[in-house]
């Protein structure tokens, strides 16, 4: 697993002890500032511990070349992230701050789009908008009076 939280890159390598422990020389050959062995940053990533203490979550759907522009983004507001999956998206979290028009703006400003999993928002989705005719045809055709979102 290779997992960025907007300060760090985070690399969870698993297989036979005796591979490990050379890779792990390696690693510390090449970067002597490399922590091994942080079994207490996967647990916070994989329980989503941080959930807890946040004010609001986003989810943005991403690609790897897209995390310069959410790491601006989603500092200028204020946020914090973990981009995960190699980069196929990334939570930004915030201890303090809704899902407001200031973040919604930004993130159409960056042509970005996420889903609000946690936090007071006037709508689930914000930022830009990428809803096709053929999901709006869907939509009208299932929901006709729009009564969910």
């Amino acid at each position: 697993a290779l997992d960025f939280d907007g300060s760090r890159i985070l690399a969870r390598i698993r297989g036979p002890q005796a591979a490990l422990d050379l890779i792990g020389e390696e690693i510390a050959h090449e970067w002597p500032e490399a922590r091994q062995n942080e079994n207490g940053v996967w647990r916070e990533i994989n329980e989503w511990r941080f959930a807890a203490s946040a004010a609001c979550i986003v989810k943005i759907p991403s690609t790897f070349y897209q995390l310069p522009a959410i790491d601006s983004v989603l500092r200028a507001a204020n946020f914090r992230f973990h981009a995960s999956g190699g980069g196929a998206f990334v939570l930004g979290y915030s201890a303090t701050i809704s899902a407001d028009e200031e973040l919604a703006s930004a993130l159409t400003t960056g042509c970005l789009n996420a889903l609000v999993l946690k936090g007071e928002s006037a709508r689930r989705q914000i930022g830009r908008d990428v809803r096709t005719a053929v999901a709006d045809g869907l939509k009208h055709a299932f929901d006709p009076e729009n009564r969910f979102m």
